[in-house]
């Protein structure tokens, strides 16, 4: 199923790379390198999935997050951090700011990872909650 993805993060290797394999799934992907971009571009996308790194500069991945989430209207995206950031503090924070899911990058697990945008479900391993 194609899939509208929005891919958020300062690392113009990152956004590429992602943009390269979502796109080569057929899926309609959109980037951002920044939070105040990512918020108009999810505004006209309505994304079923925002990959979002936590290291932007203001707005920071969680700001853009809590953002994302008060302007949702008709469907609930999938909201994952796509970071290097991690512990249960990071978590946490995730979970306070609307995240569905925490990834580590580099991603490794490439199929895993289409799986979840196919189906839009997080793995055991990345899920938050």
């Amino acid at each position: 199923m194609r899939r509208r993805v929005l891919v958020v993060d300062d690392d113009p290797d990152s956004t590429s790379f992602l943009e390269v394999l979502l796109n080569g799934d057929g899926h309609d992907v959109r980037t951002a390198r920044d939070g105040a971009t990512a918020l108009g571009v999810a505004a006209e996308l309505r994304p079923d999935l925002v990959l979002l790194d936590l290291g932007l500069r203001p707005p920071d991945g969680f700001e853009v997050a809590r953002e994302l989430r008060r302007q949702e209207r008709d469907a609930r995206a999938l909201l994952v951090a796509l970071t290097g950031y991690s512990g249960e503090e990071v978590r946490q924070r995730c979970r306070d700011a609307g995240f569905d899911g925490h990834l580590l990058k580099p991603i490794r697990d490439f199929e895993g990872f289409r799986q979840m945008v196919r189906t839009l479900a997080m793995s055991e391993a990345g899920r938050l909650f």
